[in-house]
């Protein structure tokens, strides 16, 4: 979470949180879309995956997956069964945004074909590399 947001919100800010984004999937115009990642025939939640529509217009892609995966091959297999979402339902781009300090999301975004499109620093004050992926 230090290269999404400042503070950890505790479980009130939370819950609050989640259901803000359970009653955006009822509007009409939602651009926002959330997932749970569970371990495969199993119920053990490991993490999230996210598609919304950027300031930009764009989609743009997120993970986050519980320390406890890390380094086991998860974060590929979530992105690339998200690319393949996306090319199904026909979106001709997608974009993500990767501290670059990052360096496990660098790998798992290049392992997928993302090109380098520039550096921003992000409101976190972080050093942030943008990228696109063609579909």
């Amino acid at each position: 979470m230090k290269y999404v947001q400042l503070t950890l919100p505790d479980i009130e800010e939370n819950k609050a949180d989640l259901a803000q984004l359970i009653a955006r999937y009822e509007q009409l115009n939602n651009d926002i879309f959330i997932y749970a990642v569970c371990l495969r025939n199993q119920a053990t939640f490991i993490g999230t995956v996210a598609l919304v529509k950027n300031e930009l217009g764009e989609d743009e892609i997120g993970y986050r997956l519980l320390p406890s995966v890390w380094g086991s091959g998860y974060g590929k297999e979530v992105v690339g069964a998200l690319i393949d979402y996306c090319r199904a339902k026909g979106f001709t781009k997608l974009v993500a945004c990767v501290a670059v300090l990052n360096r496990a999301s660098l790998s798992i975004i290049k392992h997928h074909g993302f090109y380098f499109e520039y550096t921003f620093e992000s409101d976190l004050n972080l050093q942030e590399h943008k990228y696109s992926l063609a579909l």
